[in-house]
Formats: structure tokens, sequence, C-alpha cells
């Protein structure tokens, strides 16, 4: 779910030193993963006032540290879990402050490019589908 998630919102910054996992402080064993945490080079936190414009276009400039698509990784990764999340997502509204003074056309910029986001990565055949087909044609 947290790879999805990256890739839903363009996370940069997804490394092998922050994925975390929850323990039995008593045995030590794992219990769960982590709750998503470090993802605050996302959203297009580099994207300047013109970058607003066409986030579409601004989006395919963005990358993981992988070496490979944010959507090679969903198509690896999801499962009707993670797409039932990103179901979710779809109609994601922004809660505004007017504390952080964020300019409303931005954060409706990345309402809409988030919400073409959502469907781009649901339309991904996942992996296991993948096999499934390759098994029915064999």
């Amino acid at each position: 779910s947290m790879l999805v998630f990256d890739a839903l919102i363009y996370n940069e910054d997804r490394h092998f030193g922050n994925f975390g996992v929850l323990r039995d402080n008593h045995s030590g064993s794992i219990i769960a993963p982590a709750p998503i945490f470090d993802n605050g080079l996302s959203l297009f936190c580099y994207a300047g006032k013109e970058d607003y414009a066409n986030l579409d276009e601004y989006a395919k400039t963005r990358s993981n540290p992988y070496n490979i698509s944010y959507e090679e990784v969903c198509a690896e990764v999801m499962g009707p879990k993670q797409k039932e999340q990103l179901r979710r997502m779809i109609g994601f509204r922004f809660k505004r402050h007017e504390s952080l003074g964020l300019p409303e056309e931005h954060l409706q910029a990345i309402e809409k490019h988030l919400e073409g986001r959502v469907r781009k990565l649901l339309a991904i055949p996942t992996r296991r589908l993948k096999q499934e087909k390759a098994r029915i044609n064999y």
C-alpha cells in the first residue's frame, strides 16, 4: 500500500532507509507495517508557479530512487486491497488551512491531477492478472 501511495503522490524519497515495521515489545515479532511516513518530497513540492499550469507534463519529470517507473512498481505490488484504497481517493479534496497560505489554484491543480492519477493507476494490470492471462493464453 505504501508504494502505491508513493506512486499516487510522486514521492521521490522512498528509499530502503525509510521502510518501517511495528514490533511486539515483548517478542520482537513484526506485527504490521508502520504507518506511512517521510513523504515530504512529494505532491510536486519542487513545482514552480508555472508548473501548476500543466501538472500532467510536470509530473512526467518526477521519479523515484528505484530507477523504474512508479507505474512499474504498481504493476508489481498492487492487488485488490490497493486498488480499493485507490478507489477511495476518487473525489479527494484537501482540507484548506488558512494559516498555511497555500494558493487555492495550486491545491485545485493538485486535486485535479490526483483524480486523473488515481484513474491511471487503477487501469494498470496487476502482476497477478498478467500472470493469470499468460497462463490462460498458454
